[in-house]
């Protein structure tokens, strides 16, 4: 039987992350209406543990904290079955416009990624690097997609390996080596694509820069705008993107979609009606 196209899911395990969920779905639906958005929950999680095939390779999975770190690929590799595209959206994060071109470019990737870098993480955080990768080339995988069947399944099987919790970022870290030391096809989406003509970012890469953002009409579509963020006074970035998804990250120390503090004017309104319930076009106050 031939695959579906694609979908996306997420992972919510708690009431924390729940809160955070309805506010990233309203957004992801402001722009694919029509598209599935799998969303997995704690009870989908303790189901699945009955399941044998579902389990299977897995001596000791117990809910939640010992799990938390390989989610990813527990889920991803029951719907590679399915799908010839799937991207997991952390449920902390705005979407901020359309997806498409990750649709649209699935062919030419096995494994599509987004950067870990932002301006204002490293205030606060060590910088995240590893395996000889500088921290400004490591990704993150808040947005990750798989088209490769083989590639999430061994994804799987590192994550069960005697050596897992050795890692510091635990799957973050093997997503990373696999995108830089294998024969897999890697695409960042957040790299400018020139041929194209595609520049934008999709995650943390943006995390800190919503004060700068602006919002303008969308030359696509009559009744849409997008989010740019024009080129910075002091070249970052060295010219105009759209943002796609902002990603606040960082676990319990952040604050997050605490947009009030981080967007201003226009954009901030734009995000209010992200979030909200309402199916009804953005005008423009």
């Amino acid at each position: 039987m031939a695959k579906k196209p694609y979908c996306f899911f997420t992972i919510a395990l708690n009431e924390t992350n729940q809160g955070y969920l309805k506010m990233m779905k309203n957004s992801f639906k402001k722009f694919h209406p029509n598209d599935e958005l799998i969303v997995y929950g704690k009870e989908d999680f303790e189901n699945n543990l009955k399941n044998k095939d579902f389990m299977e390779g897995v001596a000791d999975l117990r809910f939640p904290d010992d799990n938390m770190f390989r989610l990813t690929p527990l889920f991803a590799k029951e719907l590679i079955k399915e799908y010839e595209l799937i991207v997991r959206l952390d449920a902390d994060q705005l979407i901020m416009g359309d997806l498409n071109y990750i649709i649209d470019h699935r062919h030419e990737f096995d494994l599509g990624t987004v950067l870990n870098i932002n301006r204002v993480d490293p205030l606060k955080y060590k910088p995240c690097d590893g395996w000889g990768i500088p921290a400004n080339e490591y990704y993150n995988i808040g947005l990750i997609a798989f088209t490769s069947e083989a590639l999430v399944n061994h994804l799987w099987k590192l994550c069960n390996s005697k050596y897992f919790w050795r890692l510091q970022y635990r799957e973050q870290d093997l997503v990373n080596a696999i995108a830089v030391y294998s024969g897999w096809r890697t695409k960042c989406f957040d790299h400018y694509d020139d041929k194209n003509k595609y520049y934008a970012w999709h995650g943390l890469v943006a995390k800190g820069e919503g004060i700068y953002m602006k919002l303008e009409k969308d030359e696509r579509f009559p009744d849409r705008y997008k989010v740019v963020l024009p080129k910075g006074k002091d070249n970052y970035p060295d010219r105009d993107l759209l943002i796609k998804a902002y990603h606040w990250a960082g676990g319990a120390y952040e604050k997050k979609m605490n947009y009030d503090v981080y967007f201003k004017g226009e954009v901030l309104d734009y995000i209010k009606w992200l979030i909200s319930d309402t199916d009804k076009p953005y005008e423009k106050k």
